[in-house]
């Protein structure tokens, strides 16, 4: 397990550095918090931030395929979609700065928080099932989840008999 930054590689992090930094430690698995920190190598003077991201996007699943291993990146929702309603969960549309992210990946999961737990509803699944949801419970003495089999609740009440919301701010991962 490595946790790294752009200190670690003296520079900007490219695709191509975490390339090498596959190679290197043999990775089975990797998981990068954050795709807007990486620079795009291809990118030219005036390219948006979209285009940017979609490059880096779509090198990253070439490494995928290329040293077959799962690639995991954390992209958070853009602010301006209505995820105030009850029972929103942010779609791929809502991932911010970029659909190249939501194109060139394998499979979008949103992750809420609501009174059951964690929720994550499946948005994009090229090998299976979508907007299915699961529901975790975290326990805080043993830093551990529980899977709840049960659906998803819109609201309760609490015991002060107020209404607790699960319209907390989400954030999207994209695998």
């Amino acid at each position: 397990f490595y946790v790294l930054d752009d200190d670690e590689f003296g520079e900007d992090i490219t695709v191509t550095h975490i390339e090498q930094f596959i190679i290197n430690r043999k990775l089975d698995i990797l998981g990068i918090d954050g795709i807007s920190y990486l620079k795009d190598r291809r990118a030219k003077n005036g390219d948006s931030l979209a285009i940017q991201l979609g490059h880096i996007a779509h090198d990253l699943m070439k490494l995928s395929k290329r040293y077959k291993i799962p690639i995991l990146i954390v992209a958070q929702a853009n602010r301006k979609s209505d995820l105030s309603k009850e029972d929103s969960t942010p779609d791929l549309d809502n991932i911010r700065d970029s659909d190249g992210i939501a194109h060139n990946s394998t499979k979008v999961i949103a992750v809420r928080k609501n009174v059951d737990g964690m929720v994550l509803t499946i948005r994009k699944n090229r090998d299976g099932e979508l907007l299915k949801n699961l529901v975790y419970k975290f326990d805080y003495n043993t830093c551990s989840y529980m899977y709840l089999d049960k659906k998803v609740s819109k609201s309760k009440v609490n015991k002060n008999n107020d209404e607790e919301s699960d319209s907390n701010e989400p954030i999207l991962n994209i695998f």
